[in-house]
């Protein structure tokens, strides 16, 4: 399988996701859950090759089958504190929770979690993948929570928004337009323009695919998230 099938493999999991039956759990502050959380996602990914290609995506996948296992009371305590100013951090479990999180809404299809997620702490990857291919690979519905978020979003949430809508959008991005207007106008434009287009598969910033050579022009039809539909 090549590395470009696999990233596509990924998202369609996204999109389909594995049953599992939450258990019921008493109400756990936000330290302990935390904890319990990290301590088992390390026990299970003790043993993985960071070097190999799949490192990123397994370590997410991973944490999405330990939201999809706990409790709704661990799993609301964990979301809550990563959306929140909780002072239980630790930036690198967070970032990747974060990721899986992505995951679990899309494969729920709750787009106010989802929206809520991206404002108080948006990844612009998951699991190597950049978040705005992943949201649209979902579906294009799936994809409007981004811009949506921006208006609420964290100063730091605020900047993977941009840079996510920047890498999607290269033309709507104009001299003198405001980053609210600019998140604005993308999901005016994914609202009116979704049925015209389809996912560019070719996106320039997949892992799979070299990144853009600053030195040469720009293919506008070809640069960005969607690309026009044979007709």
């Amino acid at each position: 399988m090549t590395k470009l099938c696999a990233i596509f493999v990924f998202a369609s999991c996204i999109i389909m996701g594995c049953s599992a039956n939450p258990t019921n759990s008493a109400p756990v502050s936000p330290g302990e859950s935390a904890m319990n959380m990290k301590q088992e996602y390390l026990r299970q990914t003790a043993n993985l090759n960071p070097q190999t290609k799949e490192h990123q995506q397994q370590r997410v996948k991973i944490l999405v089958q330990l939201l999809d296992e706990c409790g709704e009371a661990k799993r609301q305590t964990e979301f809550e504190r990563l959306v929140g100013k909780s002072e239980q951090t630790d930036k690198a479990f967070d970032t990747i929770l974060a990721q899986a999180f992505v995951e679990y809404f899309l494969k729920r299809k709750d787009t106010a979690s989802l929206q809520k997620l991206l404002a108080g702490r948006c990844p612009d990857y998951v699991g190597g993948i950049p978040l705005e291919f992943v949201l649209a690979a979902s579906s294009a519905k799936m994809l409007l929570p981004l811009p949506k978020a921006f208006q609420t979003a964290s100063d730091e949430s605020r900047g993977a928004i941009l840079a996510c809508l920047a890498r999607a959008f290269p033309t709507l991005k104009q001299p003198g337009v405001s980053d609210a207007d600019f998140a604005r106008e993308c999901e005016r434009w994914v609202s009116q323009n979704s049925e015209n287009f389809t996912l560019n598969r070719s996106y320039p910033y997949l892992p799979a695919l070299p990144p853009p050579d600053p030195r040469l022009p720009v293919d506008a039809s070809k640069a960005g998230l969607f690309i026009a539909k044979e007709k």
